[in-house]
């Protein structure tokens, strides 16, 4: 995959700097001063998670896309054909839950979540009380890693059931949601009914909280049968773009997408901090463009990160 985490920050601003104008557009652009960034190219030891965050989108907005094309889309679809998955399938439980346990922290911690890997698993697998978290972020660590695991073991054992349904409905979307915002919202379970904006997404058009339930539904229609990973892409892409909660969104729409890539014969991907900022870039230009080459990639190189955490790591 298009490798940014291992580049220092300040070699990816003076790329940045060699795209833009000028040091005043790109300061405006990362919604910085034009100081910081000059500060952040000789020293990037101060820079904030936030910025970095920034920086991060604006580098794979730059040379993010160039760097995958019909070449790297083959070789991808190729090494998953050559992959097996069987090893998930077949119901190795501790496996299983070591992957569903990345795969619910990493959704976890593309919401800004400052929890730390270390405080999510002794919640988790410890069953310890941290003084320190407070009780939203309880609730957002039990219910996740809770409806997680039990949403790939039931799509395991669904996946080769011929009488199992591949097809997940209304009443499956808002059960989620209401599994996971239990003791968070009040409204948890309930389609939103006011008007729903993406911080940082202003530019894109989610769905009149009036047409909800009927555009959701076309969405279930649309999406019965998942079988490539293109058909992953645009069905997340979609909901995500209907965004019917009034939070929590990226997680249900990601937890769909966990149910998804198991019913097409592959495992969880994993997305998490380390390709978030890629995940936003792709994930946006699907929804504007309709375009899923890219989202596609993305999300079959994260599941073969998967793969090479727990086979080769």
């Amino acid at each position: 995959m298009f490798d940014y985490i291992n580049i220092a920050y300040s070699k990816k601003i003076e790329a940045l700097l060699e795209v833009y104008p000028s040091s005043t557009k790109l300061a405006q652009t990362l919604e910085v001063s034009r100081m910081s960034l000059v500060n952040w190219r000789d020293d990037d030891s101060k820079i904030k998670d936030e910025n970095k965050l920034r920086i991060d989108v604006e580098y794979c907005k730059q040379f993010g896309f160039d760097s995958i094309g019909i070449e790297q889309m083959n070789q991808l679809h190729n090494q998953l054909q050559n992959t097996s998955f069987e090893y998930f399938q077949n119901g190795e439980e501790a496996l299983i839950h070591n992957i569903s346990l990345n795969n619910a922290f990493g959704s976890l911690e593309i919401e800004e979540s400052k929890i730390t890997q270390k405080q999510f698993n002794k919640v988790v697998q410890e069953k310890e009380i941290i003084k320190d978290i407070e009780q939203r972020e309880l609730f957002s660590i039990k219910n996740l890693a809770a409806l997680n695991d039990k949403i790939i073991k039931d799509a395991i054992v669904c996946r080769d059931n011929s009488e199992c349904s591949h097809a997940i409905d209304t009443k499956d979307i808002k059960n989620f949601h209401f599994a996971l915002m239990s003791g968070i919202r009040t409204d948890a379970g309930d389609y939103s009914t006011k008007i729903r904006i993406i911080p940082g997404h202003e530019d894109l058009y989610l769905t009149d909280a009036r047409d909800i339930p009927e555009v959701l539904e076309s969405w279930v229609e649309k999406y019965k049968q998942i079988t490539t990973l293109e058909d992953i892409a645009k069905a997340h892409a979609d909901f995500e773009l209907i965004h019917p909660f009034g939070d929590g969104n990226g997680r249900v729409g990601r937890i769909i997408m966990t149910m998804h890539c198991i019913y097409a014969g592959y495992i969880p991907p994993l997305i998490n901090k380390s390709n978030k900022a890629l995940y936003y870039v792709f994930l946006k230009h699907a929804q504007i463009n309709n375009e899923y080459g890219h989202l596609s990639y993305f999300i079959g190189q994260s599941i073969l990160s998967m793969h090479n955490k727990f086979i080769r790591g």
